[in-house]
């Protein structure tokens, strides 16, 4: 049993399930470049049990690196969904309120002088996925092979591939 599953004291006749899920939270301000758009395709490669939610303020356009990704199949948007505001008291965090449903002040003032926001709720495509696994698997092929000492018959059992010693030496000269 994890710790976690340990730590956690509820009671029975409270809850029957509890799901625990990992999600992050993009603004649409945030992915302003092709850098920042490399940086949420990477993270959405090695976490993809993640969930990726994208802000954008109703009435606005996505940025153009979000809108091309989407365009050319690098996200795929699963999800759309309306009536999020920011929470009053935590920048980062959005909350999904229905007009007329509210049941707080804070609720209240946020639906009545606050932005609304839209959620896209966004997957690496699958062929991206695959692209960018081989490109993983070409690299790691790539490092593997540059080493120039070898295990086959030679010298005490060794040899060393001398082209791959050079190519070694001047990148190393180079940094």
């Amino acid at each position: 049993m994890t710790d976690f599953i340990k730590d956690l004291q509820l009671p029975d006749s409270v809850l029957s399930t509890v799901k625990r899920s990992e999600f992050r939270v993009i603004e649409n301000a945030d992915i302003s470049d092709d850098e920042d758009l490399r940086h949420l395709i990477e993270l959405m490669f090695n976490f993809p049990e993640c969930a990726f939610y994208v802000y954008l303020q109703r009435d606005a356009s996505l940025t153009q690196p979000l809108r091309e990704a989407m365009d050319g199949k690098v996200f795929n948007c699963t999800q759309t969904d309306l009536e999020f505001f920011r929470h009053p008291n935590f920048h980062c965090d959005f909350v999904k309120v229905r007009r007329g449903q509210e049941r707080f002040d804070w609720q209240r003032e946020v639906t009545a002088n606050g932005k609304e926001f839209v959620r896209f709720t966004i997957v690496l495509s699958e062929w991206k996925r695959r692209k960018l696994e081989v490109e993983q698997h070409l690299e790691a092929h790539a490092q593997r092979s540059s080493n120039p000492i070898e295990m086959k018959p030679g010298f005490a059992g060794f040899s060393i591939d001398l082209k791959k010693l050079w190519k070694l030496a001047k990148a190393k000269l180079r940094r």
